[in-house]
């Protein structure tokens, strides 16, 4: 049994590696073609980057020499991200504001599966904004176009996460922090046992939608297409609900009651 678990385990690291060594190795040959590209290229469009010319190759073959050796080291998302931000900044300065945006953007992604964001989260998202939102008017001097170009793709690219994360924010509860250990209070039974939903004051309607979502994971959306509710009275129920168990999040309520038989 350990051994075919010990075998599960290696062939989803290797797929996992297999991919990351996709990504870099795709993003290594696009920077080294930017880079070919920008030493060649003479028709520059203003930019607040100085010594252009010199600068912008530069940036170009340093990040694709980090891409080719992080080919071959172990994982290290923070300089994948750094690479991220640089391109993204120096892309959106020299007139590819959309690719720009798209390699900030993506560099937001990475830092949130790998839970970049679980400590000091404000603090990191008001820094990274305040980065893009300088990024962007930096250009007002040199374009207005290009300004309100940059900054209209910025804004869909930052409503379309938020628009996806929302849609999937059940599946991404679980990048939320959840307390280390879920244990139950003395109010509770013992692992194992019968718990009695109606014990804890819950109304009729809350032990429905918490059955609901305990036995099949049910999203807020189909939680009140089910019951014919708005997804705003899904939410405040199970808002209540977490009072109730003493919970903040979805992830934390689930490893909760299933250590117990809901009843």
């Amino acid at each position: 049994m350990n051994r075919t678990k010990k075998i599960e385990e290696k062939f989803k690291f290797s797929n996992k590696k297999k991919y990351e060594k996709l990504m870099l190795l795709t993003a290594f040959i696009l920077l080294f073609i930017a880079t070919i590209i920008s030493f060649k290229n003479k028709n520059f469009l203003p930019t607040i980057i100085p010594f252009r010319a010199i600068i912008v190759p530069i940036i170009n073959a340093t990040s694709a020499l980090l891409c080719f050796i992080l080919l071959f080291i172990k994982e290290n998302y923070r300089l994948q991200c750094l690479i991220l931000f640089v391109q993204g900044i120096c892309t959106a300065l020299t007139g590819y504001e959309l690719l720009g945006a798209f390699l900030y953007s993506a560099m937001f992604v990475l830092l949130f599966v790998n839970k970049f964001f679980t400590n000091k989260p404000k603090k990191k998202l008001i820094f990274l904004v305040s980065v893009w939102i300088l990024t962007n008017f930096s250009l007002l001097p040199i374009s207005k176009l290009r300004f309100l170009i940059a900054f209209v793709i910025s804004s869909f690219f930052a409503a379309f996460y938020a628009y996806v994360f929302k849609k999937l924010e059940d599946i991404l509860s679980v990048f939320i922090p959840a307390k280390k250990s879920i244990i139950p209070s003395e109010n509770f039974p013992k692992q194992g046992e019968e718990l009695i939903l109606k014990d804890f004051n819950l109304s009729e309607r809350q032990i429905t939608i918490l059955k609901d979502f305990i036995e099949n994971k049910t999203t807020y959306l189909d939680l009140a297409r089910k019951y014919n509710i708005s997804i705003s009275t899904v939410k405040k129920e199970m808002s209540e609900i977490f009072t109730r168990f003493n919970v903040t999040n979805n992830n934390e309520l689930y490893i909760l009651l299933k250590q117990f038989v809901i009843k």
